[in-house]
Parts: structure tokens; C-alpha cells; sequence
């Protein structure tokens, strides 16, 4: 498409870019809806599906709105663990990781860093949207780096991604990834949960218009023993104790007058402690993950160990400051708490990968 084209795309055609996030059990949906570079109207649309199976629904939604709009831009993000990101970009970054760069495919970014899949992923998560067409694939790394390149902070960082079902941990300099790592959250003890959306429209749409060394030593004794994993169980034993002697508490209450307020008092603090549970829960998988890639990143020969200034978690999920408190002050270091949607990350890179292919 050339320049005269696309000015005149982009001046009298809407167009829409659909960001799809695909989890266990859930299809994340965001659609911009933009003229020119003004966004007129945003649609969120979450789907219910199983085992990362996008559904005969998510298909009908996405193929309505690009029977609607003329110029559609479809992108998703690969939540494979069989996954990585190296610094370099030939093939001889891969081959200290003892990775066969026959298999896989990658993308060089900024001329820096590789992203990397193995091809049979790549190809069965393709195959997924054969019923409309997928545009672009992108990976938790390059999400990592997009959101790092707009904070324009520099000098070594570790990137957390909190993802329902994954959680990837890259270590950057500046803007290159050094060093990388995915985990599946799937296979470590959880309780299982309902997952309901509150408020929301039975037909779970939402339309919004917008306008708009040294330190190797410390580590070892102070930060880092591979065998000081945080027990999940015996954190969660202490919330379960303490719900356990609210509702004693509160069985003892009669029901009159003063007593009826005291037992609406203890039934906050119930709901307080059983929310308390998941938060507890989500933490220690959280801090059990970063540690273990803080050790890895620290004592592994095929790094050179920068120091990590800072950590930035990022988290699809909901997150409170209790984890990033938590978290602190067991890693010994400060952490910035972001909460993003990655669906819409994915309009919006799939708006700017459209506009660097004109």
C-alpha cells in the first residue's frame, strides 16, 4: 500500500484493531475502533472457553467486526513456556542456551534482542484462527519491552509479567533483554476458584468512547537459598486460622441491636481474611518465581550478572499493594506495581505494527 493510499485509508475508513488474549478458561477481548490516529469507540468482550480453545462465540464476534469494518488488524500474544528471549540477533545467541536454532522462530528486536518460539508452537497456536485470520503473533517479552520502553527508564531492571496462567521474568539493560524465563502456573498448588465477573452486562460487552561478586556473597546469605521456597500451604494454614477464630467470634454474637453491628463488623472482616487467602496465595507464587530467576540470573555462567536496580511487575491480574509490600520485603528490593490489560496492549501494537508496514 502506498503512502497516497493509506492517507486516504486512514482519513475517511475506520478502522479496527482486535487484541485477543487467550487463557484457560478465558478469551480476553479489545477492539479499537480508530479514524485516522483519533480512537472513537473501544469494545471489551470476555468469552468462556476450555483448555486454551477459542470458542465457536470468540469466532462470530471477531468475524462480525471484520465483516463491519473495512480494515481489520487482528493480534494475540503465545503464552507458550516452550519460549525464550536471548540477547544478540544471529543464530549463534542460541547456541550457548543449547538451543537448536533449526527449530525454532524468532524475531529480532531493536537490532539487540531475539524472541524466540519453537515452530511447532507457533504453528498449532496459528492454527487456532484459521476462521478469520490472524496478523500478527507477538510474545510476554516483547509485551515486557514495550511497556519498559514507555516508562523510559534505563540502567538493569527485572520485568515480572503476572499472567492468570504464566509468568515470565526477563532481566533488561537499558532496552535488551539478557536474560529470560516463562513458567506455567497451571501445575503449582492452588485452590481451585470460580471465576465471575461482577457488574458486568449479561451479554459481557462494554463500549467506551474515548476522546482523547560482591554481591554474589551477600545474595548467597542474604537474598537467595534454593531451599527457602516459601511453603504455600503453611501460609495459607495461618490466613485459614485466623478466618476460623472470626467465625467463632462471631457465632458467639446474639442477635440484637449493638450485637447485630458487632457480627456485620466480624462478617467484613471474614470476607476481609478468606480475600486475603488468594492475595497470600498469589504472592508466595510470585515471590517463589522471581527469586528462583534472581538465583538462576546471579550464579548461571551464561550471564554476566548486571545489578538489578529495580523490579517492575507487571500484572494482568488483579494485584494489591499487600503483594508488592510482601514481595519487597523479602526480595530486598524496590518493585513499581503496574496494572495493564493485555488485550488492549494488543491493539495497540497491532495499530503500530500496521503503521510500520506502510
Amino acid at each position: 500500500m502506498n503512502s497516497f493510499t493509506s492517507s486516504i485509508k486512514n482519513i475517511f475508513f475506520s478502522q479496527a484493531f482486535i487484541g485477543i488474549n487467550i487463557q484457560e478458561t478465558q478469551c480476553k477481548i479489545n477492539v479499537d475502533i480508530k479514524k485516522g490516529n483519533k480512537l472513537k469507540k473501544s469494545i471489551k468482550k470476555i468469552f468462556y472457553i476450555s483448555n486454551f480453545k477459542i470458542s465457536e462465540d470468540v469466532v462470530d464476534f471477531i468475524n462480525s467486526i471484520i465483516n463491519k469494518y473495512n480494515f481489520t488488524y487482528t493480534m494475540s500474544v503465545n503464552n507458550s513456556t516452550k519460549q525464550g528471549a536471548v540477547k544478540g540477533c544471529n543464530s549463534d545467541s542460541f547456541k550457548k542456551f543449547n538451543i537448536d536454532h533449526r527449530q525454532i522462530t524468532s524475531l529480532c528486536i531493536n537490532n539487540s534482542w531475539q524472541s524466540y518460539i519453537y515452530t511447532q508452537e507457533l504453528h498449532d497456536f496459528q492454527s487456532q484462527f484459521d476462521k478469520f485470520g490472524i496478523d500478527y503473533i507477538t510474545s510476554p517479552f516483547i509485551i515486557q519491552s514495550y511497556i519498559l520502553n514507555k516508562t523510559k527508564e534505563s540502567g538493569t531492571k527485572l520485568i515480572v509479567l503476572n499472567q492468570k496462567d504464566i509468568i515470565s521474568v526477563g532481566v533488561f539493560k537499558d532496552n535488551t533483554i539478557i536474560f529470560s524465563s516463562i513458567e506455567s502456573l497451571l501445575f503449582l498448588p492452588q485452590e481451585e476458584e470460580s471465576i465471575e465477573i461482577i457488574d458486568e452486562p449479561s451479554e459481557d460487552i462494554i463500549e467506551e468512547e474515548h476522546e482523547f561478586s560482591e554481591f554474589e556473597d551477600e545474595l548467597d546469605s542474604d537474598m537467595i537459598d534454593s531451599d527457602d521456597g516459601i511453603d504455600i500451604d503453611e501460609e495459607l494454614n495461618k490466613e485459614i486460622e485466623n478466618i476460623d477464630t472470626i467465625e467463632e467470634e462471631s457465632e458467639e454474637i446474639s442477635i440484637d441491636g449493638e450485637e447485630d453491628s458487632k457480627k456485620e463488623i466480624s462478617q467484613f472482616e471474614l470476607d476481609k481474611q478468606k480475600a486475603n487467602i488468594q492475595d497470600t496465595q498469589n504472592s508466595i507464587k510470585i515471590l517463589n518465581i522471581i527469586k528462583s530467576s534472581i538465583e538462576d540470573f546471579y550464579k548461571s555462567e551464561l550471564y554476566n550478572s548486571d545489578f538489578i536496580e529495580k523490579i517492575i511487575l507487571l500484572t494482568d491480574e488483579k494485584l494489591s499493594e499487600h503483594t508488592k509490600d510482601y514481595i519487597e520485603d523479602e526480595i530486598l528490593l524496590d518493585i513499581e506495581l503496574l496494572n495493564i490489560d493485555i488485550s488492549e496492549i494488543m491493539s495497540k501494537l497491532a495499530h503500530e505494527e500496521s503503521i510500520d508496514e506502510l
